[in-house]
């Protein structure tokens, strides 16, 4: 079923997307939820770094805020896509 949307994810995750933004959602797809200072830790950055690029993420209605401090990718299959093709995850 993702290989029907491997060209329009990749398209949304290239271009949409700064590095930055890109490398969020990377670490954000390894999981439901996770909280900002994991995503942080993983990026190697301060978490105050990450809050502009997580408010255009949260505004653009692609992940989304479900718990406190806990953020997720909202389109659960662009999730599985993004660890499957970017991390390499094929679980």
């Amino acid at each position: 079923m993702l290989d029907e949307f491997d060209s329009e994810f990749e398209s949304r995750y290239s271009c949409k997307f700064s590095r930055q933004q890109q490398d969020i959602l990377k670490y954000l797809s390894a999981a439901q939820t996770r909280r900002l200072k994991e995503i942080a830790a993983d990026m190697d950055t301060p978490s105050s770094s990450l809050t502009a690029s997580m408010r255009d993420l949260t505004n653009t209605m692609t992940i989304d805020k479900p718990g406190e401090g806990r953020y997720g990718i909202l389109d659960s299959v662009f999730r599985i896509w993004i660890a499957r093709n970017i991390l390499g995850n094929y679980e």
